[in-house]
């Protein structure tokens, strides 16, 4: 359960005076590093070839200098009816951790169905914030620019995300491509 701050910042951050207007069937989160030429794209074209619009930014966004770019993705998860969240090695970064608190308010509060891929990692890695996510959650938390309650509220949509059912792909379950 998030604590009270948490939720009141959900709470504050998520007031829509008005539904959004939904542009996407699936927005795609994912860490380009890890996924970006092979997995993510040939997720893409195989939800695109059965006619759903999906949002991916085929670039990796800077961590410092994502604002308008970042803005842009924030925008489109309200404006999706669906994430998928490809949950990877390297899916720790700053700008994955806006994204993935972005999609999980949208879940809690706009029932948005997000559908997580655990790709050759343990799903109990995410819940748990174990392995990498350790890592990258204690680069965060020793980053005197970010804000301890804002890391919380990152681990809090970690864990969620962690919970959901979804797939897990295991090494030698990935192949070059995806059928549909």
């Amino acid at each position: 359960m998030a604590s009270p701050e948490i939720m009141e910042r959900r709470t504050s951050i998520t007031s829509l005076s008005s539904p959004p207007l939904l542009n996407y069937d699936v927005f795609l989160s994912h860490r380009a590093k890890d996924t970006g030429r092979g997995f993510a794209a040939h997720l893409q074209e195989a939800l695109e070839s059965q006619g759903i619009v999906v949002f991916r930014d085929e670039v990796e966004v800077d961590e410092e200098d994502g604002g308008k770019a970042l803005a842009e993705k924030m925008k489109a998860v309200e404006e999706s009816r669906s994430s998928i969240v490809v949950l990877s090695e390297n899916y720790g970064n700053l700008v994955c951790m806006k994204e993935v608190e972005k999609i999980v308010m949208c879940m809690e509060s706009m029932d948005q169905l997000v559908l997580p891929i655990f790709y050759k990692i343990d799903p109990a890695n995410v819940r748990k914030q174990k392995g990498n996510f350790e890592k990258h959650f204690d680069e965060h938390e020793a980053n005197p620019g970010i804000h301890i309650e804002q890391v919380r509220s990152w681990r809090y949509s970690m864990s969620q995300l962690g919970h959901l059912s979804g797939w897990h792909l295991q090494h030698s379950q990935v192949r070059d491509h995806i059928d549909l």
